[in-house]
Parts: structure tokens; sequence; C-alpha cells
């Protein structure tokens, strides 16, 4: 898929995810946050489709190296990590092993390309929350997988 097509995936997702919310008053809101989360994505625009569609429920910090995610973990405390499994500095599964390390039960979303089905097996395998393929054509799949890891 071309920068073109997830453009415009993106103003899609601004119009349909992001209405302006208006308290009793008239004033523009935005929603509570729900939770942390670490979006770990080289892609630019993959990135900020998702922080299109997350980023009013909860607060989205994105990475898009390894090496800038583990610095940030070392003091950054995060309630779900969307992990893509081909990062240019390190592996996915790599990391999430480093992950995994340091903490057993916080929630890890792979984010992985069609011809990588191998590598969602194994990661599937050593035990992630969920996945989700790229390129994001759900929508909505993509919030009720983050809701629903998030409980």
């Amino acid at each position: 898929m071309d920068s073109f097509e997830i453009g415009d995936r993106v103003q899609w997702a601004h119009a349909i995810f992001q209405p302006e919310k208006q308290d009793v008053e008239g004033n523009a809101t935005r929603k509570n946050n729900m939770g942390r989360i670490a979006l770990l994505e080289d892609d630019r625009d993959t990135a900020e489709l998702m922080r299109v569609i997350l980023g009013d429920e909860h607060h989205l910090a994105w990475f898009s190296t390894a090496r800038d995610f583990l610095e940030a973990f070392k003091t950054d405390a995060f309630d779900l990590i969307l992990l893509d499994i081909s990062l240019p500095d390190a592996s996915g599964l790599e990391l999430y092993a480093s992950i995994r390390d340091r903490s057993k039960t916080l929630p890890v979303i792979i984010i992985s390309g069609h011809a990588e089905l191998d590598a969602i097996q194994e990661a599937k395998r050593r035990g992630v929350s969920d996945y989700i393929t790229k390129p994001v054509v759900d929508l909505d799949a993509l919030c009720e997988t983050v809701r629903c890891n998030l409980r």
C-alpha cells in the first residue's frame, strides 16, 4: 500500500474517529485518557493512522526504533505495547523477549504485514497478547483489540 492510500485513510479516520465533542456549555472537549500505549512502528503513515484512531482515548507514545523505546521503557510505564514485528534496528520477536524480561503481564500486540505470517505464529507461540495485520483496514477491529487488551 502506498502513502497516498494511507494518507486518505488518515484523513477519513480524522473525520470518523475524532468528531468534535462538546460539553454541556458547548465547549470542545476530549475523552479522558484510558491507557498509556507505546507504539513501536517505523512507518510514519501507519503511526499517524494509529495516533488518529487511538489518540483520542489513549495517550500514545510513538517510537520508530527499538533503541528509543528501550531507553524510555527504563523509566516510563505503559499499559499496552503495540509492537511492529519488523523494526529497522531490531526484530520485534527479540524486543518482545526484552519486554517479557521486565514484565510478564504487560499486554503486547504484534503489528505485522500479511507476508509475515510465520513471524505472527512464532509470536503467538511465545505468548503475545494479540496481533494486528498491516495495512490496517478494519479500524473498528483495531480499537476493539486495544480495548480488550487494556482490560
